[in-house]
């Protein structure tokens, strides 16, 4: 072989070699670019949460009215003016090591699935014990027509309830603090009706206790404005029930 062949495959080497060579660097490069943005990047998870709800009095009525985290007692409440519609919160924290900004949340959940299943065990209430359901494109209308129950006269707009905004959410590395998220109160309304109904019926065989999923959307952006979205299915399980008040939880599955 000629000295000028071996020369020009040797040159060819070098070159090849060279771009091999370019090649991994660029590859090393956007590894560790792509490992420094996913470490900077937020991530927003929403926890199991347990709820208790205390029953009100008034006369010889009993409704489980009023919602707390706080663990159940003994003690029901009397029926003052002071009783609000229900609220309740989800903890929503963020487990990644970057600020979540502009985080927009939205709950969703069939609302006339659930108004159906209260309206079969409304049959088997006496009509002065029932609270009546009004629904439009825009509003739901709780009222009671018996002065003597605890008055649940109000109504709930729809969209506003299952739509919330927050700036930002710190990481709990900064701030171990969660972001409290507001469950929809005509959901939570609705179930203290359902449970007010399934308590207040004698003959509880074969019925099915089970209430409507809660799905809940949430998007935000990290510090380069890359959107990402988490979302989830809100499970209601309920452990106790009675006219004096109700216990659970509310479980988060994460969906893909």
């Amino acid at each position: 072989m000629k000295p000028s062949t071996i020369n020009i495959i040797i040159a060819i080497i070098s070159a090849l070699a060279t771009v091999v060579a370019a090649i991994i660097y660029y590859l090393t490069l956007e590894e560790l670019k792509k490992q420094r943005e996913n470490t900077a990047r937020p991530h927003l998870f929403i926890d199991k949460t347990y709820f208790n709800v205390q029953g009100v009095r008034k006369g010889d009525y009993l409704i489980p009215i009023k919602w707390t985290t706080e663990k159940m007692t003994s003690v029901i409440l009397e029926f003052t003016n002071e009783i609000n519609i229900a609220k309740f919160f989800l903890k929503c924290y963020n487990i990644g090591f970057g600020t979540a900004t502009n985080v927009s949340v939205e709950f969703y959940y069939d609302i006339d699935l659930f108004i159906s299943k209260i309206s079969e065990l409304e049959k088997e209430v006496k009509e002065s014990d029932r609270i009546k359901i009004e629904k439009n494109n825009v509003l739901i209308s709780f009222s009671t027509e018996n002065e003597e129950m605890p008055p649940r006269k109000f109504g709930l707009t729809i969209e506003n309830n299952l739509k919330h905004y927050v700036t930002y959410v710190l990481p709990v590395n900064i701030k171990n603090e969660p972001v409290n998220l507001r469950l929809p109160s005509h959901y939570l309304e609705l179930l203290n009706v359902y449970v007010f109904y399934f308590m207040s019926i004698e003959n509880k065989e074969d019925l099915d206790y089970s209430v409507p999923e809660i799905t809940t959307k949430i998007n935000y952006s990290d510090i380069n404005k890359k959107q990402m979205e988490e979302s989830f299915t809100i499970v209601t399980n309920l452990n106790a029930m009675s006219l004096a008040g109700y216990s659970g939880e509310f479980t988060l599955h994460k969906r893909k």
